[in-house]
Order: structure tokens, then C-alpha cells, then sequence
């Protein structure tokens, strides 16, 4: 519904649209909404401006429901969320990942591999 909301938003004006242009809901505990910003900047501008009020009257106005607004920066909350989410789940490790000391790594330049496997031709070089 997310789309829906942003379309609202830009009902009530571009700024504000602007202002939540990149946003996505992260959260929701106990009536309140938490909202991730791409930048600090608008994060900023978001709490100086009153713009988080249009986004609870867009959100109650699409999804019919009452929130209260937490704007928070989108990297800071995602790191959070993935940090309990990976003590949750380790990582499983890529069976056919690459590592330097495996015997079937190639030691080629860029050139070597693309003469290699893409049939170039060296053409010369530039001395300098």
C-alpha cells in the first residue's frame, strides 16, 4: 500500500512528496510507524517541517487508520534490522566462492582474460 500512501502524498503538494521521495515503512509497534529516509538531510527537513503531519493524514486517508510518525534514517534502522535478523539466521557460506589460496584461480591480467575468453588481439601499449 505503500505506493498508494506516496500517491497521496503528492495530493496534498510536491514538497512533501519530495521531502518522502525514496521512503519505505520499516516498522510498526504500538501505533506507531516507523519510516526510513534515504539521507539525513531529509530526515532533517521531515522533523523541521511538518511534513510528517501530511504523511498521517495521507496514511489515514489511504489505509484508514491513526499513526503516530518516526522518522528515521533508512541505513541506520536497515543496519539494526539486519544485525538481529543475522544473529537469527547466520550466514551459510557459498560453497563456490572464490578464495585466493583455491588452486583454480587464475593468475591472468585483464588483457590475458579477455584474449582468452573473448578472442581480443592486443594491439599495443602506450608508453609514458
Amino acid at each position: 500500500m505503500w505506493p498508494a500512501v506516496m500517491d497521496a502524498i503528492a495530493g496534498y503538494g510536491r514538497v512533501p512528496w519530495m521531502a518522502f521521495s525514496g521512503s519505505r515503512p520499516l516498522s510498526w509497534a504500538d501505533g506507531t510507524l516507523a519510516v526510513g529516509l534515504d539521507s539525513p538531510g531529509k530526515v532533517a527537513n521531515v522533523a523541521s517541517s511538518g511534513h510528517g503531519e501530511v504523511m498521517q493524514t495521507a496514511i489515514k486517508d489511504v489505509l484508514k487508520v491513526q499513526v503516530r510518525l518516526d522518522v528515521v534514517l533508512a541505513s541506520e534502522s536497515t543496519s539494526a534490522v539486519a544485525s538481529a535478523e543475522s544473529a537469527a539466521n547466520p550466514p551459510v557460506k557459498d560453497a563456490d566462492a572464490p578464495s585466493m589460496d583455491d588452486d583454480d584461480v587464475d593468475d591472468l591480467t585483464g588483457v590475458e582474460l579477455v584474449m582468452r575468453e573473448m578472442g581480443g588481439t592486443r594491439i599495443g601499449e602506450i608508453e609514458h
